[in-house]
């Protein structure tokens, strides 16, 4: 499939790309339709947590063993094929990168570069392409994809192509990650709610944001504490106005 080719099949590959920020698990086989549709061999989407850098989501397709066994042996090599970590820090976030085009004398590292005479070279890849997925102070995420010398050099059309899906997959990330967070306080919500100890989250001018089920029985008693409605808000008070003004 050329997704340049027809609307019809790029739809198709967006709508999957989709899918797979509402179920992760549809990652493998979306990345090996993309890689494919491109013309590419393989496909490593990483998303990592910042600052400790923790992989949040991790997918490696079209990599057989022992390669995909040994292909995080070598980090700084591969940071060294990108023109080194500041570069690759740098690249835009809103067009892929081509190895070969960023570092025009990427193939004059083949002697000393292991990444590439080990790993590389011996599976037949000549380039590759990394479309950026997110850059901020939590994360960093790129999908990668290895091209090989039977396909020929990357040219104009793949990167066209790649920069068609580009928004989509960082899109796709982007609702992935709203949808963990919310997960993950989802499961806080449900922890606070099994607590027989009354739990409140409540803002600097008193107005409550979260009560568990304990904490809204206490405030339905109106004693000690209580929830006042005011307009757009519901304040804790105590009491007495005296009591409320200390607990302000």
């Amino acid at each position: 499939m050329d997704v340049l080719a027809s609307p019809a099949d790029l739809s198709t590959l967006v709508g999957a790309i989709y899918d797979c920020a509402l179920d992760p698990r549809r990652w493998p086989e979306t990345l090996t339709r993309v890689h494919r549709a491109l013309g590419f061999v393989n496909a490593v989407l990483a998303l990592n947590a910042l600052p400790g850098g923790a992989l949040r989501l991790h997918v490696t397709v079209g990599v057989e063993s022992p390669w995909r066994e040994t292909m995080g042996d070598f980090p700084e090599e591969m940071l060294a094929v990108w023109g080194g970590p500041r570069a690759a820090a740098n690249y835009p976030l809103d067009r892929p990168a081509v190895a070969t085009w960023v570092n025009p004398r990427l193939w004059e590292l083949l002697p000393h570069n292991r990444y590439l005479r080990d790993w590389a070279v011996p599976q037949g890849l000549v380039d590759q392409i990394a479309i950026p997925l997110v850059r901020d102070a939590t994360s960093i995420g790129t999908l990668a994809m290895g091209r090989h010398r039977d396909r020929g050099p990357i040219g104009e059309r793949e990167v066209a192509a790649a920069q068609l899906l580009l928004p989509h997959l960082q899109r796709a990330v982007a609702i992935g990650r709203l949808l963990e967070q919310r997960a993950v306080a989802d499961d806080l919500v449900a922890v606070l709610d099994a607590l027989r100890t009354p739990a409140l989250v409540v803002a600097g001018d008193r107005t409550i944001r979260f009560a568990n089920r304990a904490a809204a029985a206490l405030l339905d008693a109106g004693t000690p504490l209580a929830a006042r409605r005011t307009p757009g808000a519901t304040r804790l008070a105590a009491a007495t106005p005296r009591a409320t003004r200390a607990l302000a």
